[in-house]
């Protein structure tokens, strides 16, 4: 009989251990989903390292190229968040002085032009 009573007990304990382990496995986390770092988008908003930085600003150095690099870097769709930023400013920043310039021009031209023809007309 007391043989009965513990074979009753370990097959409690055992049916116990096992609802716990159920338990615990059916609450564990499993996440299958993508990893935090990933962006099927390609957008990159992970810090730029120095080299990664010196590379974008010596683009500025090649004279089309360059130009044309921070278009496809400004409105592309991928890559760094940081870097398309930083290239849309620069754009700007590049417009707004090619307009001032042309109108330094145009006032340098409009006052250079008509003084230096006065001296032909005698």
């Amino acid at each position: 009989m007391e043989e009965n009573y513990n074979n009753e007990q370990n097959s409690m304990n055992t049916v116990e251990e096992n609802e716990q382990y159920n338990y615990s496995y059916n609450n564990t986390d499993y996440n299958y989903s993508q990893p935090q770092n990933y962006n099927p988008q390609g957008n990159d908003n992970d810090v730029m390292s120095v080299g990664e930085w010196l590379l974008t600003i010596l683009a500025t150095i090649i004279p089309c190229v360059g130009l044309v690099l921070y278009l496809v870097w400004a409105f592309g769709k991928n890559g760094n968040a940081n870097r398309r930023n930083y290239c849309k400013a620069w754009l700007i920043y590049w417009l707004i002085q090619m307009v001032l310039t042309i109108i330094i021009l145009i006032v340098v031209f409009a006052i250079v032009i008509p003084s230096s023809s006065q001296y032909y007309y005698y």
